[in-house]
């Protein structure tokens, strides 16, 4: 089974994340979550579309994740109004992610936080595929540091 982080492989260096708050004018509020596919955040960007905030998850509590079309490298910095009638987005939290294990079961990652409300945590997440471009997100732990 392909793992929901597709091509991102466990021994790689820490890369780039961010949380984005996006108000658009078709869609509810919703937040996107976009993973960098190197340390240098060059390149798309994975994204997720959440239906929560990912850095405020309790331990044991599960979310959803929808895969959506990869976004420009320059969202990892942006903050504001996007133009075009696509609303405006706002940057809730950046952090550090690496991939931990990918077993039959999921694919098991790290965030260290950097910004928002968990700054100075990390969190430990599975996500289990779901059928089409879904994956279903599981906050398994949260350490100090």
């Amino acid at each position: 089974m392909e793992h929901c982080l597709e091509d991102l492989e466990p021994s790689a260096p820490p890369r780039p994340v961010v949380l984005l708050w996006h108000e658009a004018g078709q869609s509810p509020p919703h937040v996107d979550w976009m993973i960098a596919r190197n340390a240098s955040g060059h390149g798309p960007l994975l994204t997720y579309r959440l239906p929560e905030r990912l850095d405020t998850l309790a331990t044991r509590s599960t979310t959803q994740a929808h895969r959506i079309q990869d976004h420009r490298p320059r969202y990892l910095r942006c903050d504001g109004p996007l133009g075009q009638g696509r609303g405006q987005i706002r940057r809730i939290a950046t952090g550090s992610m690496r991939i931990k294990e990918v077993a039959p079961g999921g694919t098991w990652l790290e965030i260290a936080w950097h910004t928002g409300p968990a700054s100075g945590q990390r969190q430990v997440l599975s996500l289990v595929q779901e059928s089409g471009n879904g994956c279903q997100v599981r906050c398994g732990a949260w350490k100090n540091g």
